[in-house]
């Protein structure tokens, strides 16, 4: 049995001068509100040619970008501004935490208490909230892919807050005095996205629903969980240090703006309170003591699944 103790930079034997660690962690408005601009604008630009690309030979393309646009990033900006690290301002950086929260389907106050613990105890096996299938074989690899095992979990998990009820699991990394919060925040949800298929029944849009909000959090789950699966897959678990237990790659633009520069994981568990827009700049500044980063995401998911074959198979 592992000593329990945080995983951080300290336990990675990472260290980085004060000064510029200060100036990396230094909060503005502009690249965060930048980037939720962009992120509404291509919402809205892909919706429309999704309603265009109905019953023509356009519509899966149309439906994969869409969905790429609409899950993974309102995922990507739900993790950065759980952290607080989002946008400076702190109401606004609460405003986008709720929208995107919703969004992705996980309310806004379990969603930073669990993700909290997953950086505290990265990929500690009974620790980590976050973690939970380790390692992964083949059926539990296509269920996360899938992403029916998290819609599943959070959907169950947001039900039971809803009615009060918070198992021992929650309540090991829910402080006592968040769970009415909890309650509240998951209760909010679960009365939005009823009113949602309400709505849809009233005026008889199922249509809409299913287009613009099921089919694309199926579709855009698979794209999301790509990028998910790969930053601790196949990495070390019980390990405290974070270069062992996550994985940064290289992307392009695309790939770095849907999801907030996560690519860059390593980093960003090093130093959680550095900002999305900084960990360029803190890789530079942290040089050798990364390890070098993976060549792209489709690569490391390729790798994650030989990993996995191999297990399920018991290949050498």
């Amino acid at each position: 049995m592992v000593e329990i103790q945080a995983t951080n930079a300290k336990t990675s034997g990472v260290s980085i001068d004060p000064v510029n660690l200060r100036h990396l962690m230094t909060l503005r408005d502009g690249p965060g509100l930048r980037h939720f601009t962009i992120w509404l604008a291509l919402l809205l630009v892909s919706g429309y040619g999704l309603f265009l690309s109905i019953e023509t030979g356009w519509f899966i393309p149309a439906m994969i970008i869409y969905a790429g646009i609409f899950t993974e990033t309102s995922y990507a900006i739900s993790h950065e501004s759980a952290h607080g690290t989002y946008v400076k301002t702190k109401w606004l950086n609460t405003v986008i935490f709720w929208i995107s929260s919703l969004i992705y389907f996980e309310d806004p106050v379990h969603r930073y208490n669990a993700h909290m613990r997953h950086h505290n105890f990265t990929w500690i096996n009974g620790m980590d909230a976050q973690i939970s299938i380790n390692p992964l074989h083949l059926h539990t690899w296509l269920l996360e892919l899938s992403s029916l095992a998290p819609y599943w979990i959070s959907g169950k998990q947001m039900i039971m807050s809803a009615l009060g009820i918070h198992d021992a699991f929650i309540r090991s990394f829910t402080p006592e005095r968040d769970l009415p919060k909890q309650q509240r925040a998951a209760l909010a949800f679960v009365v939005i996205y009823a009113s949602i298929v309400s709505a849809a029944w009233w005026f008889d849009r199922w249509d809409i629903l299913l287009i613009y909000i099921i089919i694309p959090r199926l579709v855009g789950g698979v794209i999301m969980q790509l990028f998910v699966i790969s930053q601790h897959a196949e990495m070390e678990a019980d390990q405290h240090d974070i270069r062992k237990s996550c994985r940064s790659f290289d992307t392009n633009w695309l790939g770095r703006f849907l999801g907030c520069d996560m690519n860059r994981h390593v980093e960003h568990h090093l130093y959680p309170k550095v900002p999305f827009h900084a960990l360029h700049d803190l890789e530079k500044e942290l040089g050798d003591q990364l390890p070098k980063p993976a060549t792209g995401l489709f690569a490391v998911d390729l790798e994650v699944l030989s990993g996995v074959l191999r297990r399920t198979f018991r290949v050498a």
